[in-house]
Parts: structure tokens; sequence; C-alpha cells
């Protein structure tokens, strides 16, 4: 039976990748669970593997091209249907390698016809990483130029840093602009990105589905400095990595979940859908490629320190784009930590199909008022965005409460 191969869900603000490497070629034999191809995005690079055993009959995309996700990619003979995502019966029409090349974004940017001349090179034949034609695409850096100087190598975002640094020219995006007074402000017009387009809808839908309703609370977060400074010497030294706040306010997160399931749960039609597990999502800002979120599997069942581990092995992995396309799937709550930058709170939006994502913000000192006494103490404000379809005031609120007292009220036997 002659199937599909495709391109897996990635994460849910990916929607095209760069296929850099086929595994096999036309002729092979492959075993379920064979690595495939490769995948790169600006935020992941994963091996696919095959998820039935057949031969490999075409390959319809060569290395180097731009691929969408659930875009089909090559057609696999198996004698037994096979089960998993990335295989479909054939299809009527069968996207080509010009079909993905023509509905690519481009890599232009344009000023107002009145004030500037643009003349455009090309770099959609050159071998590149996406976060490297984003880098060129910003600071006007001719990809034909880097190619020669990486002869016909894949052009990553170190090779781009380097021709910035060297101070040679390199712009094939040139930019002829005749101000006509110094006071004159000039507007630059550049039309968004699939990736962009794709999170836009994501949160518009998200806007369009749920009513949303948030709620902030204060939390002093003295019990968890003081746990942090007993234990973090000692900690880093057996993990290898510092100890920070999120892993306590995930694990607290989680604990008050058990309490107030309905935080958990999804709507489906008329019906809500309560669910037994817990797939904890960590979002993790990437540097110039906004953010992906990895996914804690059954998080109700780890402990304390397993959390952090793991939150600190899917952020070095989404860093290093290592994540694979499980890691960012199936998350039934979001937790987003702002603070990091300095934000004292937001009222995020909610990752659609889940109806709750909780943000933390940073932990400053203040002046607060205990038993009458002002004192300095470390505060932060944990804010909660919810579906007001499935769930209210009344049920959020108490599910805050128990996630302030769980950090207000911590002991390291947790």
């Amino acid at each position: 039976m002659e199937m599909n191969v495709i391109v897996p869900q990635l994460g849910e603000s990916i929607v095209e990748g760069i296929l850099t490497k086929w595994f096999k070629k036309v002729g092979d034999v492959i075993q379920k669970d064979d690595a495939l191809f490769e995948i790169s995005t600006d935020k992941i690079d994963s091996e696919i593997p095959s998820s039935a055993s057949g031969t490999l009959l075409k390959l319809l995309v060569k290395e180097g091209a731009t691929v969408a996700v659930n875009s089909v990619v090559a057609i696999i003979e198996t004698a037994v249907t096979p089960k998993g995502d990335s295989f479909i019966p054939m299809a009527t029409h069968v996207p080509s390698e010009e079909d993905s090349m023509r509905d690519a974004p481009a890599s232009t940017s344009s000023f107002p016809k009145t004030t500037t001349t643009v003349e455009k090179i090309s770099p959609m034949t050159i071998r590149s990483s996406p976060l490297a034609r984003k880098i060129a695409r910003h600071n006007s850096i001719d990809l034909l130029t880097v190619s020669d100087r990486r002869t016909g190598s894949r052009i990553t975002k170190q090779d781009i840093v380097d021709v910035m640094s060297s101070g040679q020219p390199a712009s094939g995006l040139l930019v002829r602009t005749s101000v006509q007074s110094s006071s004159e402000m000039l507007e630059r017009r550049e039309p968004m990105n699939i990736m962009q387009r794709a999170i836009a809808e994501h949160m518009l839908t998200s806007k369009r589905t749920s009513p949303h309703v948030t709620t902030v609370f204060e939390v002093d977060m003295n019990a968890v400095a003081r746990s942090r400074e007993s234990r973090g010497e000692r900690f880093k030294a057996q993990e290898g990595f510092p100890l920070t706040d999120l892993p306590y306010i995930a694990y607290a997160t989680v604990k008050a979940i058990d309490r107030h399931p309905i935080i958990n749960a999804s709507i489906s039609g008329s019906e809500i859908l309560y669910k037994d597990y817990i797939h904890l999502g960590i979002a993790v800002a990437l540097e110039g490629s906004g953010l992906i979120v990895p996914v804690i599997k059954n998080a109700g069942q780890k402990s304390f320190v397993q959390i952090a581990r793991l939150i600190q092995k899917l952020t070095v992995a989404a860093h290093h784009k290592k994540l694979a396309p499980d890691d960012v799937r199936g998350g039934s709550f979001t937790i987003i930590n702002p603070g990091i930058f300095g934000c004292l709170f937001e009222t995020p939006i909610i990752n659609q199909p889940q109806t709750a994502i909780l943000s933390a913000g940073a932990v400053t000192k203040r002046v607060v008022v205990i038993d009458d006494t002002a004192t300095i103490r470390p505060m932060m404000f944990l804010s909660l965005s919810f579906d007001h379809r499935s769930i209210d005031g009344a049920r959020a609120d108490p599910f805050m409460a128990d996630v302030k007292e769980m950090l207000e009220k911590w002991t390291d036997e947790e």
C-alpha cells in the first residue's frame, strides 16, 4: 500500500522548517522508528522517525528545501496500514518542491515608494537556517555573499554574525533613501512571516473562542527564598544547575491542580473534558525566536526535584534546538515566566484547547505589613487567565489561593 510521508507538527507556533537531510534513499527498506529525515527550524532541530516499515518509493523534496508542517515529502510502500501522525493516505495532489518554494515567505523589506528604492537579490536558493535568514534580512546581509565565503555549505547564525563583525560590505538588499528634510521620519514595511501569521491567528482564535478573565494574587516568597538559600549550594553540587523559583511555582501549581481538576480540563462542544493526567507546559523564551512551550508529561507523578530536572533539561534542549516533536505536544496547562525580564505581572492569552494559563511575575523586595508591622519581603504577583465558559472566580480563586498558600508555607519536605 502506498502512503504519504508528512512533516509532523513540531510545536504550536512552528509552521515550517528546512528539510536538512535524508537518512534514506529511494529503494531503501525502512523499519519502524528508523530515522527518516531531519527538520531544522528556528526552535527545533529534529530527526523524524518512520512510524511504519516499508520501502521508500519516492522523495518529493530535496535537502535544503523549506517545507510546511503537514506537507508531503515522500512516498513509502507498506504492506500494512500504519498508525501514527507521520503517514496519511495518498492525496489527490502532492505538493512539490516548487510548491514549497512558491509558498515560502519573501525575504525582502521595502520602504514607501516615494522615498526609497530597493534592489533585491533573492537568497531562496541558498541553504541557510531560518534564524540565519531572519538575522540577514534584518541587517541587509546578502546570503549570496555569505555563501561564497562558505563554499556552498549551509549558512548558520554564526556565519551571519561573522560577516557583520568583519566590517566588510555584504549587502544584497541595498536601500537608497532620499530624505526631504532632517525632520522627515521614514517607515519600513515588512510582511509578517508564516510563523508570525500562525501565532497571530492562534492568539486571535483563542480570544474569539474563550471569554478571558484574569485574576491576580500577591505571594510572599520568603519561605521559598529561605529554601533556596539553605539547599541551593547542595542542590547545584548534586544536580549541576542552580535552583530557581520556577520549580517551586511549577510544583505548587501541580499540587493545586490535583485539588482543582477543572483548571486542567478542556471544553469539547457542550461538555467539559476532565483529564486524569497533568501535562505541564513551561514557556521558554528563545533569543530572536519568540517562545516555545516544551511539556513535562505526567507532572502530577513527579517529585519536586524531578520537576526541577525536567525544566532544566527541556530549557537547555530548547535553547540548543534539540527538542523532539513529542516534547512540545499534548500540554494540558501552561506556565509562563515573564518575571525573568522584570515584568511584574501579565494577563496572558490561553493556549487553546487549554482553559487556563498561569503567569509568574518578577520577585521583588517590597515593604509589606505583617501583624501590623512593616517589613521587607520578596513578593511576587501570580496571574491566572481562565476560560469563563468552564471556570469562574469561584473556581479560579480557590485554586490560586492554594498555590499561594503552598509557596508561602513551603517546607523542604516537599
